[in-house]
């Protein structure tokens, strides 16, 4: 029984002598059998390179009895050599728990123990303390500490020392009373991971081991448990080696703190002081021979690494020029430039012949974050990979649909969780899962679930009392008799909603109840099994396998397995450990989202030649020719660790001082943060021929990034130059840092030096000609070429429809109204999109603007009418009457199907109060208008060219155009006030708004403020107020809550009197008549703003010179202006002009559809395009006189000034 070490440093790793020992060995002995014990997740790649050096040695030779020498070498872990030796006596009567099955265990545990629980009584339930403690019980079992060693070692603590740790002794014994009783509990239910190491310790002391070797390689740490099962093979076999990365021995004592080897330093003294415990001799340490594959550069790297960590100063760098050619450092502008260009040139390294996709690794320290960046780089130049880390089954269909299933019951058929589970695929009627051609049914399925979300979202459906059978679902609009009026194809979605609805409720409901009533767990799961079976859950999981086996896609085939044996297995557990006790849902469905969040699916091994992606902490069976490495910032190495234990740093140090050898903890954060030069001594060393060594400056959504501190050490020790790789889009120069791919990347790469010098006017470099001829050679065996260029000459131009499809399109003659109009004159394309080829977002049951505008009209016009109706003055209307009528007319319109939204949830209702509590307050301040000024109230909503037989509606105005052509207006007038004054009855235009509005004379011009205008020529038209009528003014009436300004409290009464008229304040132009404003607002005295109109007294009653004042010729030629623009517009229209071209909004704020989502996808305005180009302002100063100027001329150019109105 001899002990043998064989250190190695990672250009020092030749193994060769092992090898021929072992070739000898099996020579020489016929009976011998050798175990060569390896990590378990390295086991695939040591195999393959164990057995491929060992058949090279053993080449030409005779190996006693032939083939069978090589049977006698077994490459292998601990755990598979257990089941090995022990498989005649495995306990098949107990099965291993999942870490979801060991948390199901201990919360049964804790409910035991709830009654003697003190500091985690009411932890038992929560699933992330459940995961803690499952965690910190696994390192005690591998840690060899049963409830036992723990009990003693807390006893040996004073708690009186301070509270402090009285505290801290407590928390341990409790967690040491829910260890001991989670222990026999798991004795009695299940096969323990760390029993087998137990039994396999016991198999080996109690067997003939005089014929066996051992060898152990690849480990950097032992666990206390495999360190039980190498003291076994000490005493027992003639023959132990331990191979480890080292380069000295520590037999006196462990490592320094600051030593590059402390954790593989750590389990040499470990295995050492074994061997010496019992007597064992221990060999002369042996050191592996170099590795002549490393360039001789990395040798000198490899001394240098080694002697940076120890205390005192380096020597110089060996081969500081050499390793130049050896290893590069790229600074990249982001993660995405960097993958590019990592994929590009593994790409030219394969290309040029001199390497294979498995010669090449990609390491970085966050695969899951550097996979979606990486990955699609990679295939677009068609690189074969295998990544070495296992994906998690958290996004497999199942798991949706499960959490979907529990959310739904449990959040009452929310939804966003109905369409998620429907989305999951996984329950669908039994037409589309049985169809013929499975994919069609798909996709028929997929169509009938969007139109369903449809109905769904235009009605608000969410609760359980809209999916039930009985209620029946509604997409049709309803006319005035409440008939259902819609296109054929409305009412076959109905139809499909209302039968998806109904098969939902269904296939759920029955389910559901059964949550709902006390049953035992082995009930309750039983019969939530055959549910899914009956709803064929099952067998669409088996259809997706199929197809991917049919496809080929045999890796994603086994995803669909696993995930579904996943959770039966949960249901095995669960049922195993529960089965008598009530069925909980919320406990089930929790641990259920916890073992698909914790499983991952098993890994594949790689194809014989890909590129392998791993984690920079994995432990790697060799360096390979090129290695790349991917996002080595400052923030990834070294890493921060944090102690996430229930252990913390200070119980792991009370703990460890009575420990034995063949105990252990877990690694420490400390232990950990000194290991992170270990690992950037594998990092640089991963390769033997070239490396490089990336990292971002610009992280995505974060702050900028600097380079590792350790990349940073060999860069200046080597005197390395960093390589700048920033976007292909920023610098346009002749030479550039850049690594080109396939004939993908290529494309890419051109086609964006081609936009950019075609952006800017400017040849393309000469380096990039060659480049240029090469890809245009490829166009005849790559269609997907032709495109792309042809791409680069195209502009996003838009063509004028012609006048006699116009027509067609928007009905000759144009019925419109101002306000489409007014989105005409902000854009033509948006015109044409909204009203042409009438697009629109899918309808929500949401309170938008619109819908609070019309609740707003709607709610004012019935007050008034009412109002006039009752022949009530409305300037004798007190407070208590206004509330009592309004909260009449509010319970008439929550009546209205079209306000059902403020009865559908608490959060509407208050919405509606708030709505309500406004019009109060309007209202309030409208009568008090109507108190001081003379003109009253003559109709509300005056409809004009709507269809309807109300008396309140009058004919379309009408426009004459060219060719006999005609525009009819249609719209609805707010308020019309009249007054007369010395024989003229004078009219004011009121529309009322949400929000303030901003008046600019521009926006005349241009045709964007019409409306009020274009209502007031249909009231004069009309003649409401009789012969000689002329207009006062057309206003805005704020219809919005107002926040007022309290400095003090004892200001509040004063500022609400004194600012609530005035926020509410008519806003508009009006007619600047000295005397008639005088008489119509007689309480406004001299040196005073009115409270209800926007003008102002100076002194002696001279009119303050505002914007807003106009004078009855300003007036007649406004009005005259406007006509023109409407008819100018409306001719535009026919005429078939759809010119993407809106307003430029340097400091506008304007709603132009074609640049706002979701239209701005179809219009693809981009002002870079040399076709799509903003529209100036035709009024450059937005001034009144300039305004009228202008205007003024435009309507003598065209013959229509008039001096006066006829």
């Amino acid at each position: 029984m001899t002990l043998h070490f064989l250190r190695m440093t990672d250009t020092y790793s030749d193994k060769s002598a092992v090898y021929a020992d072992i070739v000898a060995d099996l020579r020489n002995h016929p009976d011998r059998q050798i175990f060569y014990l390896v990590p378990d997740h390295m086991k695939f790649d040591m195999e393959v390179q164990v057995l491929e050096a060992i058949q090279g040695l053993a080449k030409g030779e005779e190996v006693s009895d032939g083939a069978s020498g090589m049977m006698r070498l077994q490459v292998m872990s601990f755990e598979r050599l257990a089941w090995l030796l022990l498989k005649a006596d495995w306990p098949h009567d107990k099965q291993a728990l999942s870490s979801v099955g060991t948390m199901m265990l201990l919360r049964k545990v804790l409910h035991d123990l709830f009654d003697e629980l003190k500091l985690y009584r009411g932890e038992f339930n929560k699933i992330g303390f459940l995961s803690e403690l499952a965690d910190l019980f696994h390192e005690l079992e591998m840690g060899n500490i049963d409830p036992d060693s723990l009990d003693e070692i807390l006893a040996q603590e004073d708690p009186q020392v301070s509270s402090l740790k009285a505290r801290q002794v407590d928390k341990l014994k409790e967690l040491a009373m829910i260890y001991r009783a989670y222990e026999a509990e798991q004795g009695r239910f299940t096969l323990a991971s760390h029993a087998v190491y137990q039994a396999l310790d016991e198999y080996i002391r109690s067997e003939d081991m005089s014929q066996v070797r051992v060898v152990i390689d690849g480990f950097y740490r032992f666990t206390a448990r495999q360190l039980q099962v190498i003291e076994a093979f000490l005493l027992k076999v003639p023959k132990l080696e331990v191979i480890l990365t080292a380069d000295r021995a520590y037999r006196q004592s462990g490592p320094a703190w600051d030593d590059l080897f402390t954790i593989t330093g750590e389990a040499y003294h470990q295995v050492y002081a074994l061997a010496k415990s019992h007597d064992i001799p221990v060999a002369d340490d042996q050191f592996a021979g170099p590795n002549t594959a490393y360039a001789p550069a990395f040798a000198g790297l490899d001394e240098y690494l080694r002697q940076r960590n120890r205390q005192g100063q380096p020597n110089e760098p060996k081969g500081t020029a050499d390793l130049a050619n050896h290893l590069e450092i790229w600074k990249c502008e982001s993660p995405y430039v960097e993958s590019e260009q990592v994929a590009n040139k593994i790409y030219q390294l394969v290309a040029s012949g001199r390497y294979r996709y498995k010669d090449i690794q990609i390491l970085t320290r966050d695969v899951d974050k550097y996979r979606y960046q990486i990955l699609p780089y990679l295939e677009q130049n068609e690189i074969p990979y295998f990544i070495d880390n296992a994906e998690s089954m958290q996004r497999h269909p199942l798991s949706r649909f499960l959490d979907s299933l529990y959310r739904i019951w449990r959040y009452n058929w929310r939804y966003q969780d109905v369409f998620n589970l429907l989305r999951s695929e996984l329950l669908m009627p039994l037409a589309y899962l049985e169809a013929e051609d499975r994919q069609n049914g798909q996709k028929a399925f997929r169509r009938v679930v969007d139109q369903t979300e449809n109905v769904v979202l235009k009605n608000g459906y969410e609760g359980r009392r809209f999916w039930q059978s009985d209620y029946e679902w509604s997409y049709l609009e309803l006319d005035d008799q409440g008939q259902k009026i819609a296109r054929e194809a409305d009412q076959v979605i109905e139809e499909e909603a209302n039968r998806l609805k109904n098969f939902l409720f269904n296939s759920l409901d029955p389910l559901f109840k059964t949550w709902e009533s006390s049953l035992p767990t082995k009930e309750a799961l039983t019969t939530f099994y055959r549910t899914l079976e009956k709803l064929g859950i099952p067998q669409q999981v088996l259809n997706w396998r199929d197809d991917l086996i049919d496809a080929g896609d045999l890796e994603l085939a086994r995803h669909h397995e696993q995930a579904w044996q996943e959770f039966v297995q949960i249901l095995d557990e669960y049922v195993l450990l529960f089965a008598e006790e009530d069925f909980s849902v919320e406990l089930f469905f929790d641990l259920i989202q916890v073992a698909f969040r914790e499983a991952k699916y098993s890994i594949v091994p790689p194809s014989l030649d890909s590129v392998s992606i791993s984690g920079l902490d994995s432990q790697r069976s060799s360096a390979k020719p090129v290695t790349f490495v991917l996002g080595l910032t400052r923030q990834s190495l070294p890493r921060q660790y944090e102690n996430h234990s229930l252990f913390s740093d200070e119980d792991r140090d009370m703990i460890s001082q009575g420990l034995t050898d063949l105990q252990s903890l877990a690694a420490s954060t400390r232990q950990k943060t000194l290991n992170e030069a270990f690992i950037a001594y594998k990092t640089f060393l991963s390769a033997y021929n070239k490396l490089y060594i990336s990292y971002p400056y610009n992280e995505l959504g974060e702050k900028t990034s600097n380079i590792s501190p350790f990349l940073d050490q060999v860069r200046q020790a080597y005197g390395l130059e960093e390589k700048l790789h920033s976007s292909q889009n920023l610098v346009l120069q002749a030479h550039e840092e850049v690594h080109l791919g396939n004939w993908r990347s290529q494309v890419h790469h051109l086609a964006s030096k081609l936009s950019l010098a075609k952006m800017r006017r400017e040849q393309l470099p000469a380096s990039y000609a060659s480049l240029y001829q090469q890809v245009k050679a490829l166009r005849q065996t790559h269609p997907e070429i032709k495109k792309v260029l042809a791409g680069l000459d195209y502009s996003n131009q838009v063509k004028n429809l012609p006048a006699d499809l116009a027509q067609a399109l928007y009905g000759q003659p144009l019925f419109t109204s101002v306000s489409q109009l007014e989105l005409f004159n902000k854009d033509p394309f948006s015109y044409y999109l909204v009203y042409g080829l009438r697009l629109r977002e899918r309808e929500r049951m949401q309170l938008d603007p619109i819908q609070t505008g019309n609740y707003y009209h709607g709610l004012l016009q019935a007050f008034f009418d009412r109002v006039l109706k009752d022949r009530i003055a409305i300037e004798d209307l007190s407070a208590d009457r206004v509330y009592s009528l309004l909260k009449d007319l509010v319970a008439q319109a929550l009546e209205d199907e079209a306000n059902t939204i403020f009865t559908t949830s608490a959060r509407f209702s208050w919405m509606n109060h708030s709505l309500n509590r406004t019009l109060y307050q309007v209202i309030q301040q409208i009568i008090r208008q109507q108190r001081v000024t003379k003109p009253r109230i003559r109709a509300n909503e005056l409809s004009f060219g709507l269809a309807g037989n109300s008396q309140n509606n009058l004919p379309a105005y009408e426009l004459s155009l060219t060719e006999g052509q005609s525009v009819f207006l249609r719209g609805r007038i707010d308020r019309l006030d009249t007054w007369q004054y010395e024989g003229i009855d004078y009219l004011q235009v009121v529309d009322y708004k949400s929000s303030k509005q901003s008046y600019q004379f521009r926006h005349i011009y241009e045709g964007l403020s019409l409306q009020l205008f274009a209502y007031a020529q249909v009231a004069l038209r009309a003649d409401q107020g009789g012969e000689g009528a002329e207009v006062f003014g057309t206003f805005h009436q704020l219809v919005s809550d107002q926040v007022r300004p309290i400095k003090k409290e004892a200001d509040f009464q004063g500022t609400a009197l004194e600012t609530m008229p005035k926020n509410y304040q008519l806003t508009g132009y009006y007619l600047a008549d000295l005397d008639l404003l005088q008489a119509i607002d007689p309480t406004t005295d001299e040196k005073e703003s009115s409270l209800s109109y926007p003008y102002k007294w100076n002194k002696n009653f001279v009119l303050k010179k505002d914007a807003y004042g106009l004078n009855r010729q300003e007036w007649t030629w406004l009005l005259d202006f406007v006509d023109d623009k409407i008819r100018q517009t409306a001719q535009a229209i026919l005429e078939g002009e759809i010119a993407l071209a809106p307003l430029r909004q340097d400091k506008e704020s304007l709603y132009i559809p074609s640049l706002q989502y979701p239209l701005n996808a179809i219009a693809c305005f981009d002002p870079v395009d040399g076709g799509n180009r903003y529209r100036d302002w035709g009024l450059t100063a937005n001034d009144r006189q300039t305004f009228f100027q202008e205007i003024q001329q435009a309507l003598e150019e065209k013959g229509a000034l008039d001096d006066e109105r006829s």
